[in-house]
């Protein structure tokens, strides 16, 4: 049904957008990385030369690494599945919560439709609106939980 695509494009929205924004995250940690290996060779360099220019161009380059350190996200720590789901980097998030229990009472709901009329279920207007509202705030608190 048109009601079951339009889920079906939210959920793939949904999960289009929090994947890139996971890729960043990602791709953000591994910049960080990166240049903690690069300060140790500059540190090890700075002790090394003669020269005041070089210790200087040194000193402005490890201070940039920094700052790229101190905007790295901090990796999740999986400890199991239900907590993976529930929190975010900065502990328990409502946004993940309502996400779960939404995914929960829709998928009942699509669920019990189909066995009880054998037939693909129709969703009202709202719900489709609410399903979007909803995943709307799950977005907003995934992009929210970059580390400033």
């Amino acid at each position: 049904t048109q009601q079951a695509l339009a889920l079906l494009g939210v959920s793939v929205a949904t999960t289009a957008a929090g994947a890139a924004e996971q890729a960043r995250k990602e791709r953000l940690n591994a910049e960080a990385e990166a240049a903690k290996k690069e300060k140790v060779g500059l540190m090890s360099r700075l002790k090394s030369l003669p020269s005041l220019d070089e210790a200087m161009t040194l000193t402005a380059r490890s201070q940039q690494i920094a700052v790229l350190e101190a905007n790295a996200p901090t990796p999740p720590s999986h400890s199991s599945f239900l907590n993976d789901l529930l929190t975010d980097e900065n502990g328990a998030s409502l946004a993940r919560l309502q996400a779960v229990i939404w995914t929960i009472v829709l998928g009942a709901l699509f669920v019990w439709r189909v066995f009880a009329n054998m037939a693909m279920p129709t969703f009202s207007t709202e719900l489709l609106f609410l399903a979007g509202i909803s995943s709307g705030t799950y977005l907003f608190g995934k992009f929210a939980e970059r580390r400033v």
